[in-house]
């Protein structure tokens, strides 16, 4: 089977090789990639993914409002935070938002692909 992943980055760099590593796994089809969180709930509606994977900060609408909106009508959907901030009170308020897990982007690849299937 394989699962689908919404990529929200607003850093093309970090979209682009976040994209490249999750395509190199065969488990794994990105379904978008987006550069702000302000279609969030439309694209989850609309996709389906198996995961949302969003950074915080990002323009127009950010990580967590956007991780709000989907939570609020769909609890079930499963959402990963990719951030640069490691002891920030964003952190704790994504997990308070129902965030399912999160991953800071200096992480190894290896690392981020298995925070990816811990969450799934």
């Amino acid at each position: 089977m394989k699962y689908k992943v919404a990529i929200f980055e607003d850093n093309f760099l970090m979209q682009e090789s976040l994209k490249a590593l999750l395509e190199m796994n065969d488990d794994i089809t990105v379904c978008g990639v987006y550069d702000n969180a302000k279609d969030m709930l439309r694209i989850y509606e609309q996709t389906m993914p198996d995961l949302i994977i969003s950074d915080i900060d990002m323009p127009e609408v950010n990580g967590l409002e956007g991780l709000k909106h989907v939570k609020d009508k769909y609890p079930e959907a499963k959402v990963m935070i990719f951030t640069v901030f490691e002891e920030n009170d964003k952190v704790l308020n994504a997990i308070c938002l129902g965030a399912n897990g999160y991953v800071l982007k200096s992480s190894t690849a290896e690392k981020i692909t298995e925070s990816i299937f811990d969450v799934i």
